[in-house]
């Protein structure tokens, strides 16, 4: 678990946003991530949708993240990515993509 500071927080809904913790993504994350990609959408809509799953925050809230945050937040959940596909884990097809190279 990795929890990343945002240079600048995230004011949505009366809520300020200054941390986003970052776990292993569930199941249900990495099958939005897979959704949004095998219908084409930009690497980075993978991520929210993926982020959005996992952390509990609105879409709209995370669409307000810096890039420099955005290429931390990848960062940050990669290994947990890579893992998944290094374990060959049942029930997922293709490889998803991490999402370390978004703002690169």
């Amino acid at each position: 678990m990795a929890t990343v500071t945002l240079s600048r927080p995230i004011d949505h809904a009366n809520q300020r946003i200054e941390t986003i913790t970052i776990d292993e993504p569930t199941i249900g994350a990495i099958e939005a991530f897979e959704n949004a990609r095998k219908i084409g959408r930009p690497e980075v809509t993978c991520l929210l949708a993926l982020l959005a799953v996992d952390t509990g925050l609105p879409i709209e809230a995370l669409r307000k993240m810096r890039a420099s945050d955005v290429r931390r937040v990848s960062d940050a959940i990669a290994p947990f990515v890579e893992q998944m596909t290094q374990e060959d884990a049942p029930g997922l097809t293709g490889e998803p993509t991490p999402p370390k190279s978004l703002m690169s």
